[in-house]
């Protein structure tokens, strides 16, 4: 898969090349993994928009996963029911962007604020609250 590179992360998963939003985290491991706001990482400004970002993408991300649990199903199984003709939206980078290793774009925050009423929530306030 092009632009992905050797380095893994503790858990053993491969760091794409570039700009991974939980590297702005403190703790990258809890990326997605719950509600609470990420802590910036020591040399990382809270004001700086891609945090900001980092912490959105952080929710959703969060947001996915429970409404995965809640589906009571698998990511894989839930992509299925996607109505997207996205080609982006397949297993391997999905879960790259919901684990923090990979940039969210615009479609993602689209089709999961589609599928979701929770991310649609997440990102309406993120989005009223930092620019207004």
């Amino acid at each position: 898969m092009a632009g992905f590179v050797a380095n893994l992360d503790r858990a053993g998963n491969r760091e794409p090349q570039g700009f991974a939003p939980r590297r702005l985290a403190k703790d990258p491991e809890q990326f997605g993994q719950n509600g609470d706001p990420l802590e910036p990482a020591d040399d990382v400004d809270p004001a700086d928009p891609r945090f900001i970002a980092a912490n959105l993408q952080h929710w959703v991300a969060n947001s996915v996963r429970e409404g995965v649990l809640l589906g009571r199903t698998n990511l894989a199984t839930m992509l299925t029911s996607l109505t997207t003709t996205s080609p982006e939206m397949g297993y391997d980078r999905v879960l790259s962007t919901l684990r923090g290793y990979e940039l969210m774009q615009l479609h993602d925050l689209v089709t999961w604020s589609t599928k979701y009423d929770s991310v649609r929530s997440i990102v309406t306030l993120v989005l009223n609250e930092h620019f207004r």
